[in-house]
């Protein structure tokens, strides 16, 4: 049973990251507060792609691999 991945979702939040992450880098050009927003921003990004490529990867090796199973399993 695979559960219903919410693509719109998905695509929101991530192109609500892409945007805190750019205005961040384009408003604050200088100072300690550019370099912590900058790096939260960028661990909020990194750790969210993570998640995707993960979720990604579950989505598609799990139904291939029982599909595997299933076409070499003997019949009985």
């Amino acid at each position: 049973m695979v559960p219903h991945l919410n693509l719109r979702s998905v695509i929101t939040l991530l192109c609500d990251s892409h945007r805190t992450f750019h205005s961040t880098f384009s408003l604050n050009h200088t100072g300690v507060k550019w370099q912590l927003q900058f790096r939260w921003n960028w661990l909020r990004l990194s750790s969210l792609i993570k998640l995707i490529v993960v979720l990604l990867v579950w989505l598609w090796v799990i139904p291939g691999s029982l599909h595997w199973v299933r076409r070499h399993t003997p019949s009985s």
